[in-house]
């Protein structure tokens, strides 16, 4: 069994970061994979996001005659946190500092009943709900924007460089926690389960601690503090929803992105507040019609998805 060493692990972290600048499925599992060889590279991943490589001119001019793999010439070696790394992974490390200095953004998307994990560091993942879609920087790891839909952040702690979200014209600004936001036209939802966060802190400024959240209504200009057990926070991962006073139409927002099909509240009934707990027990959406006593409405299947009513009797 061979034994990497540092300079041989800094180089594989770069490559690593280059890789990941597009990722796909099979990337984030093979990087998933490497994290979990050899406690070191965890750091080494993180260092190389900060470290950035200086040419030796000096060294340059003593270098020997051997060809690179990529047909550089003369092997030229590269500083890199003390260390020297070969002029392939060099090239490699100059475009990655150039490109730095502008983003690159990238979207992820779910379809409706799916989920998807994008892990942006060693210690930071989230879990995308179904029909959700975000933005990330493929040169800053501390950044994200929810588009729309619901996802659980697993966040790493940077005292550094705080993590932040964007969420309709709303930021959440991160202090090392595990906290779910969703969007649903206009209105944020925020609650956390593990350390803490702060809402908006150019504005409101207000911190969540485990087992609180906030409600942002686009149609009010007053924040909702609500309870929000941290047991059931992220709970849509495994079908379970807990409710403090939510109107309908967010139920119905996270009950249709958890089940894969459209379900559309009547007007008059939209805003009505409810609270409890519901269970999915996988994706069949006819379990839907066991939850009108819950709602008091009317649950029925149409041509095009799912309608809840108001008069409180279900209809098939």
């Amino acid at each position: 069994m061979s034994v990497s060493t540092m300079d041989d692990i800094a180089t594989q972290a770069l490559l690593w970061r280059l890789r990941l600048r597009y990722p796909d499925a099979e990337s984030q599992r093979a990087f998933e994979a490497w994290l979990g060889e050899d406690v070191r590279h965890a750091a080494a991943y993180d260092a190389s996001s900060t470290r950035a490589p200086a040419i030796d001119l000096q060294q340059m001019a003593a270098n020997d005659d051997t060809q690179d793999s990529i047909g550089l010439g003369r092997r030229t070696r590269i500083l890199w946190g003390g260390g020297l790394i070969t002029a392939s992974a060099a090239a490699l490390a100059l475009v990655f500092v150039v490109s730095q200095f502008r983003a690159a953004p990238y979207e992820v998307a779910t379809g409706p009943g799916g989920q998807r994990v994008v892990a942006l560091d060693a210690g930071t993942r989230i879990t995308l709900a179904g029909d959700t879609r975000m933005r990330f920087d493929r040169h800053d790891a501390r950044t994200a924007t929810l588009l729309a839909g619901q996802a659980l952040f697993q966040i790493r702690h940077d005292a550094a460089h705080p993590f932040g979200v964007e969420v309709a014209g709303r930021v959440i600004q991160d202090v090392g926690t595990v906290f779910d936001v969703s969007s649903t036209d206009g209105d944020v939802r925020v609650a956390v389960a593990e350390g803490s966060v702060i809402y908006n802190p150019d504005r409101e400024a207000v911190t969540l601690t485990p087992g609180e959240g906030v409600v942002d209504a686009a149609s009010s200009t007053t924040l909702r503090l609500i309870s929000a057990p941290a047991v059931s926070v992220g709970g849509w991962r495994n079908g379970q929803f807990v409710y403090a006073g939510d109107p309908l139409a967010t139920v119905a927002a996270d009950l249709g992105r958890a089940l894969g099909v459209k379900i559309t509240v009547a007007p008059e009934i939209a805003a009505r507040p409810f609270s409890g707990a519901i269970t999915l027990d996988g994706r069949d959406p006819g379990q839907l019609l066991r939850l009108t006593p819950a709602l008091d409405a009317t649950i029925r299947h149409t041509s095009g998805g799912w309608t809840i009513s108001a008069d409180g009797r279900a209809s098939k």
